[in-house]
C-alpha cells in the first residue's frame, strides 16, 4: 500500500516508508522525486527477498519486484546517487538470528534520497516488535533495530526538509 500511495498521491507527501514488502511488478514512477525509506527482511516467506509471485487471495497473484530491484526503482526516479553508502548496523540481539545493514542513496539536485535497511535472516514481520506470530510461520524479528524508531527519525528529518 505505501508504494502505492507514494506513487499516486506523491504531491500529497513529504516521504514515505515500507516494511516488509516490495514493489509490485510494472508499477509507474510517481510525479516527482519522494524520499523513500525501506525496510525489508531477506528471508521474508511472503514477499520474497529475491521477487516473484504472491498468493494475494484464492484467485489472485501479483508479480513483485526483488528487494534489490524496489530500491533501484525509487533510487532511479528519485536521481539518488547509485552508489549507497552502506552500514553494518550492531547486532543489538544476536540471540535473534538478524543482523542488519543500512545503505543510504544520498540525493542528485534536485532528487530525494532512498535509504535501505535489510534485515539478514528477518521474516515478515515488524522489526522491533514483540511478534507473537509463529517464527516458522513468518520467520524472525529483528532487535537490532525498531522500525518504528527508524521511520519516524526517517519522516520528521524529510519533513523539515520539504
Amino acid at each position: 500500500m505505501t508504494h502505492r500511495v507514494a506513487c499516486e498521491l506523491t504531491d500529497k507527501l513529504a516521504a514515505a516508508a515500507s516494511v516488509m514488502i516490495t514493489l509490485p511488478v510494472n508499477y509507474e514512477a510517481p510525479a516527482r522525486p519522494l524520499p523513500f525509506l525501506i525496510i525489508q527482511g531477506v528471508a521474508d516467506p511472503f514477499f520474497p527477498w529475491q521477487g516473484g509471485s504472491v498468493n494475494e487471495g484464492p484467485f489472485r497473484q501479483t508479480q513483485y519486484l526483488s528487494a534489490e530491484d524496489t530500491v533501484a526503482f525509487w533510487v532511479n526516479h528519485n536521481n539518488a546517487v547509485s552508489t549507497p553508502v552502506e552500514t553494518q548496523l550492531p547486532d543489538a540481539d544476536p540471540k535473534d538470528g538478524t543482523t542488519v545493514f543500512r545503505r543510504v542513496y544520498e540525493a542528485n539536485p534536485p532528487g530525494a534520497e532512498v535509504v535501505f535497511y535489510g534485515i539478514n535472516g528477518g521474516g515478515h514481520t515488524w522489526p522491533g516488535s514483540s511478534n507473537t506470530w509463529p517464527t516458522f510461520l513468518v520467520g524472525a524479528t529483528s532487535h537490532d533495530i525498531d522500525a518504528t524508531r527508524v521511520i519516524w527519525d526517517f519522516l520528521k528529518t524529510q519533513i523539515r526538509r520539504y
